[in-house]
C-alpha cells in the first residue's frame, strides 16, 4: 500500500472545489463550500436567488423551478 500524506490530499480537494465552483456551480447561481472549512462534517451548498430571474415566492425551490423554467 502507498501512504498519500492527508494534507496533500486536502489541497487537491480543495482545488477541486474551487475550479468546480468557478466552471459549473457558480454561473448557476450556486455555490459549494469546501467541506474542510467545516471541519469536513458537512457539505453546504448555497444557493444564491439574485441570478436573474424573479419570483414572488421567497422559498428558494419557487426560484429554482422559476429559473429552470425561464431559461
Amino acid at each position: 500500500m502507498q501512504y498519500i500524506p492527508l494534507p496533500d490530499v486536502l489541497k487537491k480537494i480543495s482545488g477541486f472545489i474551487q475550479e468546480q465552483n468557478e466552471k459549473i456551480y457558480a454561473p448557476r447561481g450556486l455555490l459549494l463550500t469546501d467541506p474542510i472549512e467545516r471541519g469536513m462534517r458537512v457539505l453546504e451548498i448555497s444557493v444564491y436567488e439574485d441570478h436573474g430571474c424573479s419570483s414572488s415566492s421567497p422559498s428558494s425551490s419557487s426560484m429554482s423551478s422559476a429559473c429552470s423554467t425561464a431559461r
